[in-house]
C-alpha cells in the first residue's frame, strides 16, 4: 500500500470512528443522515428558496442521488457559501455532506482515485 492509500484508509478509519463516537458529553448524538437520505434533506430545505438556490439545492440532491459524490460534494460545499442560507438549510448542508464524505472515505479506502483526491482536497480546505 502507497503511503497516500495508507493515508487515505488512516483518514477514513479516522472520520468514521469520529463519526461514530459524538462528543461525549453525557448525550448521544443523532445518528448521521444516511446516503438514502440525504437527497429528500436538501430538497425540502431548500424547497421555498429563490429559482436559481432551489435548483443548485436540486442539483447537489440529484448528484447525490445519482451516487455522483465527488461533484455533489462541490456543490454542496458551494451551497454552503452562501451567506442568506437559513439554519435549517445549513444543518441539511451539513448532514449531506457529512453523508458525502463517508461514501467518499469508504470509496478512497476501496482504491477509487477520484474520491481519495476529493477527500484529500477536502481535508486540505479544512
Amino acid at each position: 500500500m502507497s503511503f497516500r492509500s495508507a493515508g487515505v484508509a488512516a483518514l477514513a478509519g479516522a472520520l468514521l470512528l469520529l463519526l461514530s463516537s459524538g462528543c461525549g458529553k453525557g448525550s448521544e448524538a443523532p445518528p448521521p443522515v444516511s446516503i438514502a437520505e440525504a437527497p429528500a434533506g436538501v430538497k425540502s430545505a431548500f424547497a421555498g428558496s429563490s429559482a436559481g438556490l432551489k435548483q443548485a439545492a436540486d442539483e447537489a440532491a440529484q448528484g447525490i442521488a445519482n451516487g455522483d459524490y465527488v461533484d455533489s460534494l462541490g456543490r454542496l460545499q458551494d451551497l454552503s457559501a452562501n451567506p442568506e442560507l437559513t439554519p435549517e438549510q445549513r444543518r441539511a448542508l451539513a448532514e449531506s455532506q457529512q453523508a458525502v464524505m463517508i461514501k467518499l472515505a469508504e470509496a478512497a479506502a476501496a482504491g477509487d482515485a477520484k474520491a481519495a483526491e476529493s477527500v484529500e482536497t477536502h481535508r486540505a480546505r479544512k
